[in-house]
């Protein structure tokens, strides 16, 4: 154990030296590994706390701060929400609590989220500036399918929606684009990796065949956030609005991509 702590530390200790070259990504690669080497580490997770403040300060949505990642708190959550995580994070980044390198500006950036995200108006104000609409935001039915973009096996997820339909064009490849998707959405994305194809092709027989997935419809289009690449296949009615990636927690614009490649499973 006294040598792991004594790893843990010195893994602590370039994770401050990263911290104060504001590299704060990296910073908290070296802080992960502290705490995994010895879990009671002193400091450690206020250390990770912070980090994860400033790393959200640096994700942009359509140029500007996410102070719901900030704060810690999802797009919908109410004032009470909004006022106990404030608290719990102010008790440990406060100054006067807290003497690490860093922690005065993290909670400087709390407390920037607080006033914002406390005060109805502005608030308010901010959704409509980032194109966010909550109202009726956690109820909205969940996804027929969704898949990542990269090699891996189907997932099912549910998330919320927000917002109404509007006159968006799917993304084209090659085309110049505003929408939250980042470029690399433009890619075809390739089957799932649970959809093998068979060397041989064998008589069809209901006992042999394992259950296809939906046949995408008129009624349905497939999206993808482009933060984690995860795709759905939604209700053409959710086409284009704001909705809020169930894994990632990301707000994306639901343009129609292409229907991935998908084959049945013998």
């Amino acid at each position: 154990m006294e040598c792991n702590k004594d790893e843990a530390l010195r893994a602590k200790s370039i994770a401050e030296s990263k911290l104060e070259q504001k590299d704060f990504a990296g910073s908290k690669i070296f802080a992960l590994k502290a705490q995994n080497l010895y879990p009671g580490l002193d400091g450690i997770s206020p250390m990770l706390t912070m980090l994860d403040v400033y790393i959200s300060a640096e994700k942009k949505i359509g140029g500007l701060t996410d102070w719901y990642g900030v704060l810690g708190v999802g797009l919908s959550a109410d004032d009470d929400a909004i006022k106990k995580q404030y608290r719990k994070l102010a008790l440990m980044l406060h100054p006067d609590k807290n003497n690490s390198g860093g922690a005065e500006g993290a909670f400087k950036l709390i407390s920037e989220a607080w006033s914002l995200l406390s005060d109805k108006a502005q608030r308010s104000m901010y959704n409509q500036t980032m194109g966010f609409n909550f109202k009726g935001f956690q109820h909205g039915p969940g996804p027929l399918m969704a898949q990542t973009a990269g090699p891996g096996s189907s997932t099912h997820a549910t998330w919320a929606h927000a917002g109404g339909p509007s006159p968006c064009t799917a993304p084209r490849p090659g085309a110049s684009t505003e929408s939250p998707l980042s470029k690399s959405t433009k890619r075809k994305p390739p089957a799932p990796k649970t959809q093998k194809k068979s060397a041989k092709s064998s008589p069809a027989g209901p006992s042999k065949v394992a259950p296809a997935p939906p046949v995408q419809t008129a009624e349905t289009f497939w999206t993808i956030c482009g933060e984690c690449r995860i795709q759905y296949e939604y209700h053409k009615k959710y086409r284009c609005t704001t909705l809020l990636c169930p894994t990632c927690r990301t707000p994306f614009v639901a343009a129609e991509i292409p229907r991935p490649v998908t084959k049945s499973k013998l």
